[in-house]
């Protein structure tokens, strides 16, 4: 119990560390929705102070209070997080209601959005960011964390206006080296992704349409992991080849009980294994050929390349985290998650040398995998043949046999 709730207490300060030092907000009578989102910051702060309260009286309590401690703990972090979202609602209409950067509602937005980014919810931090800068907000740091969650979540246009900015004004440098790279690296790649996005905005409209018909529907995939769910759907139009195998292998159960063996902050999560007996698939599957290849953005599923010897395209799979340029030329996308992006951001970071010592309940992990819905036809993975054996070459004759030694 001591070391879940040591868990839990990380977890709470990492939500709510940078809202708990805000004041009453601004100065001055608040509107109907500044009172509003007064009422609800009072009654989280409560849980807050509680909150806190138990941490202080956990670390000198008995085992047998300790206990006690715990249960209470984990239900009042439940009920601060569930009011989160709705807080959020009530700091934006507040904030739009009466716009003031030295407010405290601009101050709980601001919160969010760095909040956010640090931990890849990026869906989350792009909304407070945008209506920050929409009504004039200049605080510095603010513009370079808005690029990046406008990067990630397709809004290149604005990625590229604010990413500049920011790196005219030298923020990037002052969020350290990762950040820094991460964000000028998605500034040189913005041109690209912005002319790559209309391309993938008209295929997107034309397969919404197409998913009204069980005929021309993409396959669906739901992969429930210990996190909770994520629902895939794959692209069976620019990669038959690839989305056969892999809906064969959910129907074979490959996938249940497979850990994300690499989460990397930023890049990706990866499920899946090679072909052999450590891997269980003993097949490789054929390259796509020449059909046309669909760009990598925040939550595609990619594959390597396939009909390798070493079989990483038979099986592994990942999902990634914000839009990977390098790929385009040397993977597959074979789909993108299309529900559970949120979800994708909780997995626990883990590197493949970390992963080989760590315990079980260490690791996230897939714990089913199924298909949600898929085509009327068969889906036979189409393999690599397996090489046959030649012909058994005859004796050489007797008379060009070297002589055996006496």
């Amino acid at each position: 119990m001591r070391s879940s709730l040591r868990f839990l207490l990380i977890t709470a300060g990492l939500v709510f560390a940078s809202a708990w030092a805000l004041g009453a907000g601004a100065a001055g009578e608040p509107g109907p929705k500044g009172a509003e989102f007064d009422r609800r910051f009072a009654e989280w702060k409560g849980i807050l102070a509680e909150l806190y309260e138990l941490r202080g009286e956990f670390r000198g309590a008995p085992l047998s209070r300790q206990v006690e401690l715990d249960e209470r703990y984990r239900k009042l972090l439940e009920e601060g997080e569930a009011m989160l979202p709705g807080l959020r609602a009530a700091a934006a209409a507040a904030y739009s209601e009466a716009p003031d950067s030295s407010s405290y509602p601009a101050d709980f937005l601001l919160a969010t959005v760095y909040d956010g980014c640090l931990k890849r919810f990026y869906e989350r931090a792009f909304p407070p960011a945008k209506l920050l800068l929409d009504h004039g907000d200049d605080r510095r740091f603010l513009v370079g964390w808005a690029g990046i969650a406008a990067f990630a979540t397709g809004q290149f246009e604005l990625a590229e206006k604010w990413l500049g900015r920011a790196k005219e004004e030298n923020v990037l440098a002052k969020y350290g080296r990762p950040w820094e790279e991460l964000g000028l690296g998605a500034l040189r790649n913005c041109p690209f992704y912005k002319q790559a996005w209309k391309k993938e905005d008209a295929i997107r409209a034309a397969e919404a349409k197409a998913n009204q018909s069980p005929e021309t529907w993409l396959p669906q995939v739901l992969l429930r992991t210990n996190k909770g769910e994520i629902e895939l759907e794959l692209f069976e139009n620019e990669a038959p080849k690839s989305v056969t195998n892999f809906i064969a292998l959910v129907e074979g159960g490959f996938y249940n009980g497979k850990p994300f063996y690499t989460v990397q902050g930023q890049p990706c999560a990866a499920a899946g294994g090679l072909v052999g007996p450590d891997g269980e698939v003993r097949h490789l599957v054929l390259p796509e050929g020449d059909r046309p290849k669909r760009v990598h953005f925040r939550g595609s599923v990619t594959m390597p390349p396939s009909g390798d010897e070493r079989g990483e395209g038979t099986s592994q799979f990942y999902l990634l985290v914000l839009p990977q340029r390098s790929l385009n030329e040397t993977s597959t996308c074979v789909g993108r998650v299309v529900k559970g992006i949120d979800v994708l951001s909780q997995l626990r970071p883990t590197a493949p040398k970390e992963f080989a010592n760590a315990e079980p309940d260490k690791i996230d992990r897939i714990v089913e995998a199924k298909v949600v819905r898929k085509r009327n036809h068969p889906y036979e993975p189409k393999k690599v043949p397996e090489p046959k054996p030649g012909p058994v070459p005859p004796l050489p004759k007797p008379e060009l046999m070297m002589p055996l030694p006496k």
